[in-house]
């Protein structure tokens, strides 16, 4: 069954001052909601990692726009507390009668090695109602710990709570700003809450959300794993996106941030990395040409016969400039299988004529051999950089507090080990 199809169930609609009319009501999640949505959808909904390191800058088939219904007038808006728990509860139950939406190869397309995976085949198998209840279900057992945040149109007097917070708008929305994920139950666009985002979070937590967005972090805590959480949108979408957004707050500066976002970031410690060496040098970056993240390259047939992989794949690449960084972290390459493997890889990659650098995990936190370190990848790759002055210092500093900052909020569980 596809939760588009389902009809919406009639319900008086209150605005906070008696009865309008019966009228089937919406609830639109928006804001942290919204991205808490997103993100244990992106979970239940996980693809394989050979799909996420083969997939294009411009494959949109995994995103949810492409997959459900999508709209860009809020309609009939739920304002009131009880309406909106009562229609979350209603779109639990009727996700829990429906059948997963499956085509007949989903077997072989969710392989644990992935061989027989594509990106538009994962898309096509996406386990709707599975994956949107298991959303629904996080955003309703966080109503004890945090306010929801719906959209609702500017005028409506009811005033915010402690369980509920009312974002009001009369801005007219770009095309594809909610998606339609259950009956009744609309939810910001990734694209949309990138902008929402935009007016309460500092800059570099602005863009760990921008790269969470567009990236595959692992299910669990290990970096390595079979399945990875799906993409929900891209650089070029938030971008496109953010410039035909009008009125909305925060808009301005999620069009400068959605600029400097990267694809395909697999997981919280190559996103630090890429926005501390990627972003711009006047806002606390290093400024460095931007490379392709988790790019696959094929192996020649020497470094095939000496290692015996047939391809790699590298943190970040400068293809043209056959230059390759790879991260060093604790937890993905803590096994003697994975230390193995990632000699192999380095072999590999040398044979092959690549210019190759490894940063450690303490190399990361001692500032100063970091950015020595990535100012020489980018002269490996071609790249001058400018002048180090003592004011770019206390910048780059704050960008790395305010991301770290960002994960340790959203991702607590990953901090309370040692560091990366």
């Amino acid at each position: 069954m596809n939760v588009g199809s389902i009809d919406l169930i009639p319900r008086t609609l209150f605005h906070g001052r008696g009865t309008v009319s019966c009228l089937p009501m919406n609830v639109y999640l928006s804001h942290n909601t919204a991205l808490l949505f997103w993100r244990a959808w992106s979970a239940a909904a996980a693809i394989p990692l050979c799909v996420f390191h083969d997939l294009g800058v411009a494959d949109a088939s995994l995103f949810p726009a492409t997959l459900f219904p999508t709209s860009e007038v809020l309609r009939n808006e739920a304002v009131l507390s009880r309406d909106v728990r009562t229609i979350l509860e209603d779109a639990l139950q009727s996700l829990a009668g429906a059948d997963p939406v499956r085509p007949a190869d989903a077997g072989s397309v969710a392989s644990p090695d992935g061989s027989a995976a594509s990106a538009a085949a994962v898309g096509g198998m996406l386990p709707q109602t599975t994956a949107v209840a298991s959303a629904l279900k996080e955003v309703v057992l966080s109503r004890g710990a945090a306010p929801l945040h719906i959209m609702v149109a500017k005028g409506h007097g009811t005033r915010n709570s402690s369980d509920l917070i009312r974002q009001r708008s009369v801005a007219a929305f770009p095309r594809q700003a909610f998606i339609k994920a259950a009956p009744g139950v609309f939810v910001c666009s990734p694209e949309l809450v990138f902008v929402q985002m935009a007016s309460s979070l500092t800059r570099g937590g602005l863009l760990a959300v921008g790269y969470e967005l567009c990236g595959c972090y692992p299910l669990g805590e290990e970096r390595v794993g079979a399945l990875v959480r799906r993409p929900l949108s891209s650089p070029r979408r938030l971008t496109a996106f953010a410039a035909r957004a009008k009125g909305l707050a925060g808009v301005k500066v999620a069009r400068s941030a959605a600029k400097q976002v990267l694809a395909k970031s697999g997981s919280l410690m190559e996103t630090e990395v890429s926005i501390i060496a990627f972003s711009l040098f006047s806002q606390g970056g290093l400024g460095l040409r931007t490379p392709l993240l988790n790019e696959p390259v094929a192996l020649s047939d020497r470094a095939r016969t000496a290692t015996g992989l047939s391809r790699v794949v590298c943190d970040w690449l400068w293809a043209a400039e056959r230059v390759v960084l790879e991260y060093d972290g604790h937890d993905a390459h803590s096994s003697p299988q994975q230390r193995a493997h990632d000699a192999r890889k380095r072999d590999a990659l040398r044979i092959d004529g690549f210019d190759l650098a490894v940063l450690t995990s303490s190399q990361f936190h001692h500032v100063n051999q970091c950015t020595e370190l990535l100012r020489g990848v980018a002269r490996s790759a071609g790249q001058r950089s400018p002048a180090l002055k003592p004011e770019h210092l206390p910048r780059h500093l704050a960008l790395r507090e305010q991301v770290r900052k960002h994960h340790r909020a959203h991702f607590p569980s990953r901090f309370r080990r040692a560091r990366s």
